[in-house]
């Protein structure tokens, strides 16, 4: 069963007090902070950013009325810690500790320190949730008007958002002249911003409220030039780019024929061009290592008949071949007919 204990909320009045001042020092920390955003906002140029400081002050005084509302519940917390003995022996609420009484429970829910809400809980246990209801609905007047009035959640008035402007402008020697007030009730909250302190896009030295002007269209005098895009390229047919390029394992044959009719050369000749000096051979010998030989031949390209690349890739099987097959192999390399394969070049020419 819980009952109200003294010896619990009177640690949490003195702690609470602590909480009270650590909030509003660094409360204050942030206000001189936002102050000075506000300041470098109102001294911008050409234009100040009235709209965005008007919005940044409204951040400030919610600030600066919930420090002073902390102070005044700071003041309550230590008047309740100083008279916790005179609350213990009374039965009922005393009228002289009402106000200070009902204050602390109103706020408990409306600020962020939690030992209030534990001192509302024990408090609640000493008087009822009767009388804890009607302190919420404040009921009487009994909370104190100003911390009322600062926790409120209602936006400030134009009128005093102006004046804290003016004073932040004349605290950090900002040179502005803060725009007349409309005329009907300066009490009523601040209209939402229309954007006449941000700079516009496109035309920004038109007066504001007019429309921009499109550039005028170009027009063609005759015969005057115009630059154009160039046109689209054509495909790209592959089967052409490549039809002269030789490529590993195709018909060499077949290649060399389509490279000779082109350029009008002799099938499986080299030509000396006419710019290339005479002293330059058109073949080159080169030496090469033979199979199953230790001596080295000079070869001429130029005697060489042209055998087709197009040879099969030998298999595991014939790797593995014994001596005399390799040697049959090489002995009917030997006896290609020379004679049929030119006749079949002259064919192909043809």
């Amino acid at each position: 069963m819980f009952w109200y204990d003294e010896n619990k909320i009177k640690p949490q009045l003195k702690m609470a007090v602590h909480r009270f001042q650590i909030a509003s020092n660094k409360k204050a920390a942030l206000l001189k902070q936002n102050k000075r955003e506000i300041a470098s906002l109102l001294s911008m140029t050409p234009l100040p950013k009235e709209e965005k400081a008007r919005i940044r002050a409204e951040a400030v005084i919610r600030d600066d009325y919930t420090v002073e509302a902390y102070e005044l519940l700071q003041l309550n917390c230590e008047l309740l810690a100083e008279r916790i003995k005179f609350i213990s022996n009374t039965k009922t609420c005393p009228p002289e500790m009402k106000g200070c009484i009902s204050t602390l429970i109103w706020a408990a829910e409306r600020v962020d320190i939690p030992e209030l809400l534990v001192i509302r809980k024990q408090l609640q246990l000493k008087y009822g949730s009767k009388f804890i209801r009607k302190v919420e609905d404040n009921e009487g007047g009994v909370v104190n008007e100003r911390v009322v009035a600062r926790l409120s959640i209602i936006p400030p008035s134009s009128s005093v958002v102006r004046s804290y402007l003016v004073k932040i402008a004349e605290e950090y020697d900002v040179k502005w002249d803060p725009p007349a007030l409309q005329s009907g009730n300066t009490n009523d909250i601040a209209a939402a911003p229309d954007g006449y302190s941000v700079p516009v896009a496109f035309g920004a030295d038109r007066p504001q409220g007019e429309a921009p002007t499109m550039p005028d269209p170009v027009t063609i005098q005759p015969g005057k030039e115009i630059a154009t895009a160039p046109p689209n390229p054509p495909p790209c047919n592959l089967e052409d780019d490549v039809e002269d390029i030789y490529f590993p394992g195709t018909n060499y044959l077949e290649k060399h024929k389509k490279l000779s009719e082109k350029d009008d050369l002799p099938l499986a000749t080299a030509t000396v061009l006419p710019d290339t000096p005479s002293d330059i051979p058109t073949a080159v010998p080169f030496k090469t290592a033979m199979v199953n030989s230790d001596e080295e031949k000079d070869i001429d390209l130029s005697s060489s008949p042209v055998v087709s690349s197009s040879i099969d890739t030998p298999t595991k099987a014939e790797c593995n071949n014994t001596d005399e097959g390799a040697n049959n192999a090489d002995k009917g390399a030997n006896d290609i007919d020379y004679n049929e394969l030119l006749a079949r070049f002259d064919a192909l020419k043809k």
